[in-house]
């Protein structure tokens, strides 16, 4: 009776074991898209700085010309 427990509790023990192993696992991919995501809208909003600042000299220059 008592041994039928234990073992029972350690089948418990095993699949807590393995849930929280693929939780972890869960975790551990969504960070790592977070932070692919977090790239990419840095790499994004650089290339907007440089087209912003691109076009702000394009407008300098055609208003100089317009001088």
């Amino acid at each position: 009776e008592l041994h039928q427990e234990i073992k029972e509790v350690k089948e418990q023990v095993e699949s807590l074991r393995s849930s929280l192993r693929a939780a972890e696992e869960s975790v551990r991919s969504k960070e790592e898209q977070f932070a692919e995501q977090q790239l990419q809208s840095c790499q994004h909003l650089e290339a907007l700085q440089i087209e912003v600042n691109r076009l702000k000299n394009e407008i300098q220059t055609t208003e100089h010309e317009a001088d």
